[in-house]
């Protein structure tokens, strides 16, 4: 019989449930598609509650949990937590899996690989702000962060270096005009080239939803652009 987990339990002297156990009692998560934070809000209930060192944990009855950092939100199935890794003083990651990890209380799992997550998803913002393409990369409207060292640029492209620099700031500016979703579906369709698709597929949101934030997020850039005066057609 599985494990029962009462839908008001709330008080954490009666959540001492392992991690083992709360996996058995759900679902698996399906390994094609993970779902939003808000598509898990509107389609399934939440069962269990909890807060860690640094953020909130959610699990809903369909398998899934949802680990809060901040303003950051991640999204990943319980049963995705079975093996855990973490650094080492000796440079080797050290490793935690199958039993070892059942026996533990749920949300120590959780909230790893919550913190993983979020971890990644901002590693990853922060290369793609590094070589920001809005244009087609043989645009002269291409506005990009330059990498290279002044001393190295020939004295006849540091005026074009200048520029650029100039436009990057601007850029900084325009960013956060944008929501959350806006800048990380700009960063992954015109730094990372993926597809519509891809990043709907990633994101676990709609084709259309992809579309449609990245129009309003193409358009918000520009407007600021051209209300700055820097913007050219």
């Amino acid at each position: 019989m599985l494990f029962k987990i009462p839908y008001e339990l709330r008080n954490e002297d009666k959540q001492g449930i392992t991690y083992g156990e709360l996996r058995k009692a759900l679902p698996s998560s399906s390994p094609d598609r993970v779902p939003s934070a808000k598509e898990l809000k509107n389609a399934a209930r939440v069962i269990l509650r909890g807060e860690t060192s640094a953020g909130f944990l959610e699990v809903y009855d369909n398998g899934y949990f949802t680990y809060r950092e901040e303003n950051n939100i991640t999204v990943c199935g319980v049963d995705r937590c079975t093996v855990l890794t973490w650094p080492s003083c000796a440079g080797k990651p050290s490793c935690l899996k199958g039993a070892a990890v059942d026996a533990l209380p749920w949300k120590l799992p959780l909230m790893m690989v919550g913190n993983d997550r979020i971890e990644d998803s901002r590693d990853s913002m922060e290369r793609q702000k590094q070589a920001l393409y809005l244009d087609d990369p043989a645009s002269t409207n291409n506005i990009l962060f330059s990498t290279q060292p002044e001393h190295e640029i020939a004295e006849e492209e540091l005026q074009c270096l200048k520029i650029r620099k100039e436009k990057t700031v601007l850029l900084r500016s325009a960013m956060k005009q944008l929501t959350e979703r806006q800048r990380e579906i700009l960063c992954l369709i015109h730094l990372k080239h993926l597809t519509q698709k891809q990043v709907a597929e990633m994101l676990g949101i709609s084709r259309s939803s992809v579309q449609v934030q990245l129009r309003a997020a193409e358009k918000k850039i520009r407007n600021y652009f051209k209300n700055t005066h820097h913007f050219q057609p």
